[in-house]
């Protein structure tokens, strides 16, 4: 159960960038029906090992307060954030939310991996994927695809990122609504 709960949190809060009281109830059932069996202090260790605290930290927050799901006080205390990442918390408490950011899980997933070289690698395999991905999108049979994909890709990508960039600005710069 402690995998299904990461995976569902942090698939919310990381791939898809959004929060949603669907989500806090699902954690919440999730808590209420396996939640005797789950190793919390696993759960932490999972967060400290794949550098996804302050997205758990989030994630779990908010189904506390929307779907009243009932995290040990604990438990979510390990989880929160340490104060050399309490910026970037406050990153994710303004971009995450309920009215996400088109696309803004695309960015996170890169740049949530730890350390630089980790980002620089998932942005070259974001811009140019491996020959194995291109042929599961688009079929061994369409060498063509792949070969458009390869050459027109980046410049597709880089107007789609300048376009999110300018939304996590605006986000970022401007005050909150609420």
């Amino acid at each position: 159960p402690e995998d299904a709960l990461v995976y569902l949190v942090a698939y919310q809060t990381i791939h898809r960038g959004r929060l949603s009281p669907q989500m806090a109830r699902d954690v919440a059932l999730l808590l209420d029906a396996e939640g005797q069996f789950i190793d919390w202090q696993n759960v932490v260790g999972q967060a400290a090992q794949h550098h996804i605290g302050v997205a758990l930290y989030h994630g779990l927050s908010y189904a506390c307060d929307k779907g009243q799901a009932r995290v040990p006080s604990w438990a979510l205390e390990a989880l929160r954030p340490p104060a050399a990442q309490r910026a970037l918390a406050r990153v994710y408490q303004r971009l995450v939310t309920e009215d996400g950011i088109p696309e803004l899980g695309h960015f996170l997933l890169v740049f949530s991996r730890p350390g630089l070289k980790k980002k620089l690698a998932g942005l070259r395999t974001t811009f140019f994927p491996s020959p194995e991905f291109l042929a599961l999108r688009y079929g061994t049979n369409a060498p063509a695809g792949r070969f458009w994909s390869r050459l027109v890709r980046p410049f597709h990508l880089m107007r789609r990122a300048s376009l999110l960039l300018f939304r996590i600005s605006r986000r970022l710069l401007l005050p909150s609504r609420g």
